[in-house]
């Protein structure tokens, strides 16, 4: 033993921590730094043997390559006074087994330090470091409760020498015998003698959760033979009754025999601890309680193993749909809920670009967050065969993104991962996790597809920030909500000019603006186009710039060569984007193409099935296209699982009114201005009771709109709707010729719209056509 005051080189020797087959460690001060420090020092008898000095320095060399916050960091290795000796991280605290109580620990904690234990693994193994040697005494738990992974002795790495046969000479470091390791934690392949891999140290993780929840080893035995004996044919002992289900079959997969059965890798075991963590954290997933959605991550062992590798191998290829779920926001924040949402779109919209693969658009999929609606349900409501989700982490700069592939109707896990970055890279991490999925379910992916998932750009980690809290305020649809969308578009543009993604935002939500009447949009549909071009200039494959560039030229410049080119391309890209395929199949529907169109509008709800949004420009297309029975039912399932989104209820007054029932249709107009006060709700409660025969309330309405219409934009179209149905012919057209000059987009469908059948003969109506090139639309819908 080296007396205390005694120094090797620059450490002074505070006190002993302890000793093993291999030699002591101390407490120690760095003196040149000021620090505590650990010293491990080769043991005086084993000084002259190069067997063990060589694995001293194994010790070393594998920690060297390793640097984590769950992993014992290595400071120093040297030579004093012909004593071999290690320098690393001094950490204050106790190991998990001391730590373990006769009775174990709460599944909590157990899940927390395993998370911590397999998240310092999974670095480890990304790195070919094996630790081969994990066991409860080598994982100290801070006064933090913050997890430290020690002692890498027996570490293998491929720039190591690979001849620990098992007839080694070196002794074992806390068991003698000629093993490498210590036989309670050891896998059956190392007692057997064959040559570990990251699988053995998930298999010690096993053990380890196995012995701090339940207080006792899997295996028993006196002997070391007693216990190989136990390790290699018998049953591991049961866990305690309390023991969680998801977490019991976490620490049975790493528990089998067969290592190709087990997770076969530690960042697999760290997704399923991770979500299972946060659903503990929030009372959910405990033994006996019901269908849990944060928990189904953790399910990624639910089923035996094996039960779990051939659903992998014969149901993943029968996925051609799938939903991603709202990713769980671990950070608890709820000021990060915008960065989670963000991620959940960028995945999905990553996934859409696949061709072969439906995949369940953005607003549909948001319906299900935090739902306890069991997976099997939420699949049917999205008529999806997988489900992808989990969950993201952000602290600071620094990203990590877990996600699991489920089999919708067996609710069985396929696939699980995490990947962690840096913030600059946030587009790669998605795109591996994209790339993961379809390579799982065996989708096929053109060369095209493969080099758009392949090739993502690296951002300015607070220009990307800035885009996703644009994003954030562009899907609240409100004014104020798009207004917070400019201000943080503009912002990211400001942080870094040549980050395309940000332009793309800005002109969809100047389109959005001019759309729902909030802005003119001959002020906003030229900005629109500004910025899709300067977002284009900078990345010509971004579907969203080409979708919302082809919608502004169609309202705007009516201009349908450019529209349809546009719209193509978008589609060329990402023939999965739910938005072009509406807007496309609007565009169409208008232009007197009502069965081309009317197919588009239908693909894109079944993209999006529960998009209030997405299913009333269907609707709207069928009353455009004289099927009134069509729109009016439609609306009326809207309505019984989205009673509160007023465009439902204008688009069933429309086809009320279209059919001659004016009073469903005031009804119906009556409630849609009750959720919602705008231009679109007042002109077709005003329409609907003029054709009623309720002249005095009309014109009432009419007036208002009139005196509104001085203060701030209002759409001339819906005025025009009133005074057509007052009688007021030339008032009507003279509105629609207002709307026309401002670019009012509801005017684009002019030609084919049922409100104006009564003006289809009149002169100016058919000059006002011929200006929008809109002169032949009318004869392509049935009569």
């Amino acid at each position: 033993m080296i007396e205390a005051g005694a120094s090797l080189g620059a450490f002074r020797i505070l006190e002993p921590l302890g000793e093993g087959g291999m030699g002591e460690v101390y407490l120690a001060e760095d003196t040149r730094l000021g620090r505590k420090v650990a010293i491990k020092v080769l043991a005086a008898h084993l000084q002259e043997r190069q067997s063990a000095r060589e694995r001293l320095l194994r010790e070393a060399r594998a920690a060297s390559a390793l640097s984590h916050p769950h992993v014992c960091t290595l400071y120093d290795v040297g030579t004093h006074q012909d004593r071999l000796h290690i320098v690393m991280e001094y950490v204050e605290g106790t190991t998990l087994r001391e730590l373990t109580p006769p009775g174990g620990l709460p599944a909590e904690q157990v899940v927390a330090y395993g998370r911590q234990i397999a998240d310092a693994l999974a670095h480890a193994h990304a790195r070919g470091v094996v630790h081969r040697d994990l066991k409860g005494a080598n994982v100290m738990i801070t006064t933090e409760g913050r997890v430290k992974v020690l002692d890498f002795g027996l570490a293998t790495a491929p720039a190591l020498a690979e001849s620990d046969a098992a007839t080694s000479e070196w002794p074992d470091l806390t068991e003698p015998g000629t093993l490498l390791g210590t036989p309670l934690y050891m896998s059956p392949e190392q007692l057997r003698g064959e040559t570990a891999d990251a699988r053995s140290d998930l298999w010690a993780l096993g053990v380890v959760l196995h012995e701090a929840l339940s207080g006792r080893p899997p295996f028993g035995g006196r002997t070391h033979f007693e216990i190989s004996s136990a390790v290699l044919t018998e049953p591991a002992a049961a866990l305690p009754p309390r023991t969680p289900p998801a977490l019991a079959a976490v620490i049975t997969r790493c528990l089998d025999k067969d290592p190709a059965r087990r997770y076969q890798k530690a960042s697999e075991a760290r997704a399923a601890l991770e979500v299972l963590q946060t659903a503990l954290a929030a009372g959910l997933g405990a033994a006996g309680s019901g269908p849990v959605t944060e928990s189904r991550l953790a399910a990624a062992a639910l089923a035996p193993p094996a039960a779990a590798d051939s659903v992998a191998v014969s149901s993943a290829s029968g996925i051609r749909s799938v939903a991603v779920l709202p990713l769980a926001n671990l950070s608890r924040d709820p000021e990060q809920e915008y960065f989670s949402d963000g991620m959940t779109e960028a995945l999905i919209n990553d996934l859409a670009q696949i061709g072969a693969l439906k995949v369940i658009s953005r607003t549909s999929a948001m319906r299900f967050k935090e739902s306890d609606k069991p997976l099997p349900q939420i699949a049917r409501e999205l008529g999806v065969d997988g489900v992808l989700e989990g969950s993201v982490l952000r602290s600071g700069d620094k990203v990590r993104i877990t996600a699991q592939l489920v089999h919708a109707a067996s609710d069985t896990h396929l696939w699980a991962d995490s990947y962690t970055g840096d913030l600059r890279d946030i587009f790669e991490l998605q795109s591996r996790v994209a790339q993961a999925v379809a390579g799982r379910i065996r989708v096929a992916v053109t060369a095209d597809e493969r080099a758009q998932l392949a090739h993502p750009e690296e951002v300015n980690p607070q220009a990307h920030e800035a885009y996703l809290k644009a994003r954030h305020g562009r899907n609240m649809i409100t004014e104020e909500g798009l207004a917070l969308g400019v201000r943080w578009a503009e912002k990211a543009i400001a942080l870094d000019p040549d980050y395309a993604r940000p332009y793309a935002l800005l002109a969809e939500i100047y389109v959005l603006l001019g759309m729902y009447g909030y802005r003119r949009p001959r002020e906003v549909f030229p900005l629109a186009k500004q910025k899709a071009a300067l977002a284009l200039a900078l990345d010509e494959g971004l579907a969203e710039a080409h979708s919302t560039m082809g919608w502004a030229v169609q309202v705007h410049d009516f201009d349908r060569e450019a529209s349809e080119r546009e719209y193509r391309r978008a589609l060329d890209l990402n023939p999965g984007h739910e938005v072009t395929l509406m807007r496309y199949g609007a565009c169409l529907v208008g232009l007197g193409e009502p069965r081309k169109g009317m197919a588009m509008l239908k693909r894109s709800i079944e993209l999006d099935p529960l998009a209030p949004i997405m299913n009333a420009i269907y609707a709207y297309g069928l009353y455009l296209t004289r099927d009134y029975d069509g729109a009016i039912g439609h609306c009326r399932k809207m309505a019984d699982w989205e009673p509160n989104f007023w465009w439902t209820y204008w688009d069933l007054g429309e086809a009320y009114a279209a059919k001659g029932m004016f009073r469903e249709a005031i009804e119906a107009h009556q409630k849609a201005a009750e959720l919602g006060r705008n231009p679109f709700t007042a002109g077709g409660l005003g329409a609907a009771l003029a054709r009623a025969g309720e002249r005095a309330a009309a014109e009432g309405l009419l007036a208002k709109m009139q005196q509104t219409a001085n203060e701030r934009y209002i759409p001339p179209y819906f005025i025009a709707l009133i005074q057509l149905a007052l009688g007021d012919r030339s008032a009507a057209l003279d509105s629609l010729e207002r709307a026309w000059q401002e670019r009012d987009s509801w005017v684009s469908f002019a030609a084919v719209t049922p409100a104006l059948d009564e003006l289809r003969s009149d002169p100016r109506f058919q000059a006002l056509l011929d200006r929008m090139d809109l002169a032949t639309a009318a004869s392509g819908l049935p009569s």
